[in-house]
């Protein structure tokens, strides 16, 4: 099976994101707004009032693999120990 694949224009794509975002994402975006600084999966669970990382993880992930959002950076988590990603909007400078 051969698939065809089209360029679309990125007013399109911007389009449609607009219109297939969840409720999550959307919920996402506008913390990081809030927050207005690249931030952790964590900082973002706990400004939408959760300590379950997989209430907000699959949106920011989602919103990643969809070039909404990219990893900006790398810290340490203060909880955890870990190092751990941050994500910022795709294309915007710190």
């Amino acid at each position: 099976m051969t698939r065809t694949i089209r360029r679309i224009h990125r007013n399109s794509l911007d389009s449609w994101r607009e219109l297939d975002m969840a409720p999550r994402m959307k919920a996402v975006c506008d913390t990081l707004e809030e927050i207005g600084r690249p931030a952790t999966d964590r900082e973002v669970c706990d400004r939408l009032g959760s300590q379950d990382m997989n209430y907000a993880r699959p949106a920011i992930t989602r919103l990643v693999h969809d070039r909404v959002l990219q990893e900006a950076g790398q810290v340490q988590c203060e909880i955890t120990g870990r190092t751990v990603r941050t994500v910022w909007f795709y294309g915007r400078g710190e």
